[in-house]
């Protein structure tokens, strides 16, 4: 929702509490982590801050390719991401 309202450092406030739960619970190689990761990207991009954008972005690739394999479509879909 804050994200939607364009209030972005609250989104990514909320983001990074999530992410602190999830490494903690999960660790660094689950879906749901490399999807939190995805989420940050997205609001770096909306603020124009590209380089953090694509960190994030690259963190999710790297779960993703560990976890799922190179043949998944959220593998493709976040090298899109990356390319647009």
């Amino acid at each position: 929702v804050f994200e939607s309202q364009g209030l972005y450092d609250k989104a990514l406030e909320h983001y990074k509490k999530c992410l602190d739960i999830q490494l903690k619970v999960l660790g660094g190689e689950h879906v749901d982590v490399a999807t939190t990761y995805d989420d940050m990207g997205t609001v770096f991009e909306s603020q124009g801050l590209y380089d953090k954008a694509l960190e994030h972005l690259q963190k999710c690739l790297d779960i993703r390719l560990k976890v799922l394999g190179g043949e998944d479509v959220s593998v493709a879909r976040t090298y899109g991401k990356m390319g647009s």
